[in-house]
């Protein structure tokens, strides 16, 4: 149920506490031969928790082996420097059961970022010649995309409020907020993010000048001054 390692660990570790005499920080470090002072700074986020730690730790906490390989796909997510890594274990962190039922928003916004087309066939609907199928879609899209693909798109946007239909028959974009915590939420709009500068890079070569608009400056910024240019652009 938890998205944080070190939530899970500072709750876990507290629990043992409460409910174990004899069980402490100290004694915990002893047993994995770990370090207290760096365990004290992994549970209070000043440093990472590394594979080779969870590995000395997770015996003494009395985590079994679905319970630590968990923890270590919520560490990829959280430490990891790789995209590709953090989005590979996010993957394989919606195969738990448990995940899927308690996290079913962030799942669904995660793969509405993460698949470009779902976006943009939202965003067509705005065409006064729109049409809700499969077919024209796929004709309209200028990248190519499998019409099974399309149609499990156009499924999914119906089915979680992202389309809808007026009662004259037309299909619109529906207002919908996007629900989800920090760290999915970051992961998926960097994959969305990485989607478009890749669209936008081939369109340099599959587009006619006339069909793209690609600008851009560069200027020099103080980083002390970067915070208050996020809040004049957004």
């Amino acid at each position: 149920r938890y998205h944080d390692y070190r939530a899970f660990l500072n709750d876990w570790i507290k629990y043992r506490k409460n409910t174990e005499a004899k069980f402490s920080l100290r004694n915990l470090a002893k047993k994995s031969n770990v370090a207290v002072g760096y365990l004290s700074m992994i549970l209070s986020g000043e440093r990472k928790m590394l594979h080779e730690t969870l590995n000395k730790i997770a015996k003494p906490l009395g985590l079994g082996n679905s319970e630590k390989s968990y923890l270590e796909l919520l560490r990829i997510v959280a430490d990891s420097k790789s995209g590709i890594a953090k989005h590979e274990a996010l993957e394989r962190l919606q195969r738990f059961r448990t995940y899927r039922e308690v996290n079913s928003k962030e799942i669904e916004v995660y793969r509405y970022l993460t698949h470009w087309y779902y976006v943009a066939i939202r965003e067509m609907t705005t065409l006064d010649d729109f049409q809700a199928d499969p077919k024209w879609i796929q004709k309209k899209l200028r990248n190519k995309v499998a019409l099974n693909e399309v149609e499990a798109a156009l499924k999914f946007l119906f089915e979680n409020g992202y389309l809808e239909r007026t009662p004259e028959g037309k299909v619109i974009a529906a207002e919908k907020e996007l629900l989800c915590l920090g760290g999915v939420y970051q992961l998926a709009l960097t994959q969305f993010h990485r989607e478009m500068l890749e669209l936008a890079l081939a369109s340099q070569d599959n587009s006619t000048v006339e069909e793209r608009d690609i600008t851009g400056y560069t200027l020099a910024i103080p980083q002390n001054k970067i915070g208050e240019l996020k809040k004049m652009c957004f």
